[in-house]
């Protein structure tokens, strides 16, 4: 993967600077990932040809060695030029971790940009944002300082309050029917009737003035006012009282997560409740299609309209949850593709073995596939775990196994 990212790096470096971002699945601990100058070793050593390389170190809470992958990420950054923002950039200067799991905290989510960005001061800040339910990984987000000018011009609208409104009950309709009909309002109307308007616009703006004084001298008005618009979430319908008790302890001991980072009983309790509210979510959902069901083949015959009612709020929540469905042909070509990949059997006895490669005959006969086996190899794991020094190899069309490592023709 990185040699492939590597040329990737190459590749698009021709047309600026590079920031890559995601999860690394890399332990790097303080690692350096610049190349550190002899110049100090061996003064002497001049070359003018020769670009030294300069860099700030990094802090980072997460301590321990450094794995395969992060030592390859290391070596990516050097060769490519390349900058951890994790712990040296405005907003995490001390390098917070970005997983959070039940047996311990770790850093393997990564920023990485080109070190020409943090010589020009074009990364504004990196934030490992706080942990939620949504992932046993924290969001990450890297800001960056442009100059750029926006030309595009956009027409700036402006919305009209909303009308107001009268509220009418029987008194004020009462007061005025008396009020259209007194004196003075006849006098306004006569003296409306006999005047010749230019246009249609002024007579209609003179008539509802008349009309509008009346119903304000008769019923209480109420201005219009913006409502707020809250976004509630959606819940399932089968999410229960109970469910949403747990969620909120589960969020809890999130935000406890966050301000006590260092706390592994924080830590436990919260995977501890997550696994119960999953527990709890599939037996209420389980319970709720069960009931379905139920009041389905219950109201067939005795509530035909309960019957049809459940069933077009079934249609219509079907509907709006609509998902891509996989073609037929689509599956097909997958499995018949199989055959261009390695198959790898575990067992922890011949037997097992032997049962794995009969279904795995069954199921190519049943969809005619034709799986070369040829390169698979079969691992056998003794009971601690540890594979033997020999590996089984699959001879093609006869499914024997042999005990010694055999080159296949």
């Amino acid at each position: 993967m990185y040699s492939k990212l590597l040329c990737n790096i190459e590749n698009y470096s021709q047309y600026g600077e590079v920031l890559i971002q995601g999860d690394f699945n890399a332990y790097t601990s303080t690692t350096p990932d610049f190349v550190y100058s002899v110049e100090s070793i061996y003064p002497h050593a001049e070359d003018d040809s020769y670009i030294y390389d300069i860099g700030t170190p990094r802090n980072n809470l997460d301590h321990k060695r450094p794995n395969k992958s992060g030592k390859l990420l290391i070596e990516l950054c050097k060769e490519a030029g390349l900058r951890i923002l994790n712990g040296r950039t405005i907003g995490d200067l001390l390098g917070k971790y970005t997983c959070i799991k039940y047996n311990g905290s770790s850093v393997v989510d990564y920023a990485v940009a080109s070190a020409n960005l943090l010589h020009v001061y074009a990364i504004n800040s990196f934030t490992v944002h706080d942990f939620t339910t949504l992932s046993d990984h924290c969001a990450i987000s890297c800001s960056l300082l442009t100059s750029f000018y926006d030309n595009t011009k956009t027409q700036q609208a402006y919305l009209k309050p909303l009308p107001g409104k009268f509220l009418w009950d029987s008194e004020a309709i009462n007061r005025y029917s008396t009020l259209i009909q007194d004196k003075n309002t006849s006098t306004k109307l006569r003296k409306f009737l006999s005047t010749k308007y230019l246009n249609c616009n002024e007579a209609v703006n003179d008539l509802n003035t008349i009309l509008q004084e009346t119903a304000l001298a008769s019923a209480k008005f109420i201005k219009g006012r913006l409502k707020k618009q809250t976004n509630k979430p959606k819940r399932k319908p089968w999410f229960s009282g109970s469910c949403d008790d747990l969620y909120k302890t589960v969020k809890h001991y999130a935000f406890l997560i966050n301000k006590f980072p260092f706390n592994g009983a924080y830590r436990k309790e919260y995977y501890s409740y997550r696994s119960k509210l999953r527990r709890k979510c599939k037996q209420e959902e389980k319970l709720y299609k069960n009931k379905i069901c139920s009041d389905l083949s219950n109201n067939i015959k005795s509530d035909p309209k309960s019957f049809w009612d459940l069933l077009n709020k079934l249609k219509r929540a079907s509907e709006n949850n609509t998902t891509e469905k996989l073609d037929e042909q689509t599956f097909y070509n997958f499995f018949k593709n199989l055959n261009s990949y390695d198959i790898v059997l575990l067992s922890n006895s011949e037997k097992g073995l032997q049962t794995a490669l009969n279904v795995l005959s069954d199921f190519c006969k049943c969809w005619k596939l034709e799986v070369n086996i040829n390169k698979s190899k079969v691992i056998i794991f003794n009971s601690n775990g540890k594979t033997h020094n020999n590996f089984l190899n699959i001879i093609t069309n006869s499914w024997k196994l042999s005990n010694h490592t055999a080159t296949l023709a």
